[in-house]
């Protein structure tokens, strides 16, 4: 199949399309509702109800009450996504948990994960955030864009967290966006 040139106008057009299935979803919704058990129901409500959340069932958002306060961490979190890859450029693929050449860093990636490590160091050399632990997804691209930051400051401690990997889309994985609707 040829490659489609995405303008402007085919990119509106995509969307379009993408959004010509709202109906559909609504209706998968609507059955996993008719479905789903009574008792499940009553029990999301309440988790929801718990965490000071607002779950419409009917349209399935979640939005937050008046009441709810953010849970009040005693650590600060810093999350920096992967760099560039060929993945996530126009045309763009569902990378899930695959490794292959198309997922790793470009060169504008690579850039992007020196110039993250940069701005990392000069926020702990100011003493703004100073981390004591670095946690990565196993996927390359993720070990990757934390390299330069980790090469440079050995620190603090770097795991590689299986459970931080991107999730997986079954037979999506790595394929066009525009070949799976």
């Amino acid at each position: 199949m040829a490659e489609t040139e995405w303008t402007p106008e085919a990119l509106s057009g995509r969307y379009e399309e993408i959004k010509s299935c709202i109906p559909q979803q609504l209706e998968a919704y609507a059955r996993f509702l008719r479905e789903a058990a009574p008792e499940d129901l009553r029990r999301w409500q309440q988790i929801a109800q718990d965490l000071k959340l607002e779950l419409n069932l009917e349209n399935g958002r979640i939005k937050y009450k008046k009441e709810f306060k953010p849970l009040e961490l005693p650590v600060d979190i810093c999350y920096i996504r992967h760099g560039k890859t060929q993945g996530n450029t126009e045309p763009r693929v569902f990378q899930g948990q695959v490794d292959y050449a198309n997922n790793q860093l470009t060169q504008q990636g690579q850039q992007q994960a020196a110039a993250a490590a940069t701005k990392l160091e000069a926020m702990a050399a100011a003493k703004e955030f100073i981390p004591d632990l670095l946690l990565s997804s196993p996927l390359l691209r993720a070990v990757h864009t934390a390299q330069p930051f980790v090469d440079a400051n050995p620190k603090p401690l770097f795991r590689v967290l299986p459970e931080l990997a991107e999730m997986a889309f079954g037979e999506w994985d790595n394929r066009k966006a525009r070949n799976t609707f």
